[in-house]
């Protein structure tokens, strides 16, 4: 692995959960950013390319719904088994299916894109339903603000999880909505050049910062005490906004960031605790991470996973490449003999060796 790249993540336990891009379920140590291959999600079975981004963790368990989204996927931390359970009616979409999902009591909640339709999947019956509204919604992501959930994109539209309804959809302005976040019961919106607060009760909009139509469009931000942290996608330097002055600085990265340029965002998933803010390295070699305490940016290079973890899994993928440098021929061939030793079978044991390593 050259660079270990995924485009949404949680935290659980001090530990940064996520699918990478090859496929791989994974958990990285928030202290020494070693990062760990946890179950093969590349496997046919499986396969999938990306999750959306969100990820929900309940009683020891890892939610997720693939980019297609005909299936939500149910991972358990402590047996690390997964299983998955087909979703019905979904309109299919030449991207992720849903803006976002959340969770409200036993129940994860689904949004659809291109629609009003909300499908709940019941943790414990493991069963779903639907709810339909009557807007016309084209909605990118999502936000939960107590039991309100704001989806945004071409509008903002607002759920209501308590009585399990649409209230409301708004146009603040003529931007399309890139980014919504809230701090201290204010809600921020990212347009095309500017931040701005938006008023619920008015449905009006105050400009935060105004960025004139300089560096581009696109780009996600995170609201500390005194400053804001904007991640826009045609630079590389993070703009950071005092709060009080509305003086700019920027974050300079480190000499050794790289970015893999897909034509996409770079930007994308993020998690949180108390603490923190990391942010999910879609198309980098490194992981940023936002103290909220200190109000600083603290740039963290992933520890790759050893080759050596695919070994156990050569077997369950196709076209699964291996690289040598990291372990020799003969470790290979001692494990796979581990194997074929375990399965009783010593009589053709070397031509099983051979028909796996040719």
């Amino acid at each position: 692995m050259k660079s270990v790249n995924f485009h949404s993540c949680l935290e659980v336990n001090n530990k940064i959960w996520f699918l990478s891009v090859e496929g791989y379920l994974m958990n990285l140590d928030c202290t020494t950013f070693e990062s760990k291959i946890v179950f093969p999600f590349n496997m046919q079975q499986w396969y999938f390319k990306q999750v959306i981004n969100d990820m929900i963790a309940l009683n020891n368990k890892i939610y997720f719904v693939e980019q297609e989204g005909s299936r939500i996927y149910e991972y358990d931390i402590q047996s690390n088994y997964c299983n998955f359970y087909s979703i019905s009616n979904v309109m299919p979409v030449n991207g992720a299916c849903f803006s976002g999902i959340h969770l409200y009591c036993d129940e994860i909640y689904l949004f659809s894109r291109l629609s009003d339709t909300v499908f709940c999947f019941h943790t414990i019956n493991k069963t779903f339903r639907s709810i339909v509204g009557n807007l016309k919604i084209i909605t990118t992501h999502s936000i939960r603000v107590e039991n309100k959930v704001y989806l945004y994109g071409e509008k903002i539209v607002c759920f209501d999880m308590v009585r399990n309804q649409f209230l409301y959809d708004c146009n603040p302005g003529e931007d399309y909505i890139f980014w919504m976040q809230e701090f201290q019961n204010q809600l921020y919106i990212l347009t095309k050049n500017k931040i701005s607060i938006w008023d619920e009760m008015s449905n009006e909009s105050k400009i935060v910062y105004d960025m004139n139509g300089d560096i581009g469009e696109l780009g996600i931000f995170f609201i500390t005490r005194n400053k804001i942290f904007l991640l826009l996608n045609l630079i590389k330097d993070i703009l950071v906004i005092d709060r009080q002055s509305g003086t700019i600085s920027n974050d300079v990265p480190p000499a050794d960031l790289f970015y893999i340029e897909k034509g996409w965002s770079k930007y994308w998933g993020y998690t949180q605790n108390e603490k923190y803010i990391w942010v999910a390295n879609r198309s980098s070699n490194q992981i940023i991470c936002i103290d909220k305490k200190t109000e600083t940016i603290k740039w963290n290079k992933l520890k790759n996973p050893k080759e050596r973890e695919k070994i156990p899994y050569i077997n369950l993928i196709e076209n699964m490449l291996l690289d040598e440098k990291e372990f020799s021929i003969e470790e290979y061939i001692l494990f796979c003999g581990k194997k074929f030793e375990i399965d009783n079978d010593n009589k053709i044991f070397g031509k099983k060796i051979w028909d796996m390593i040719r």
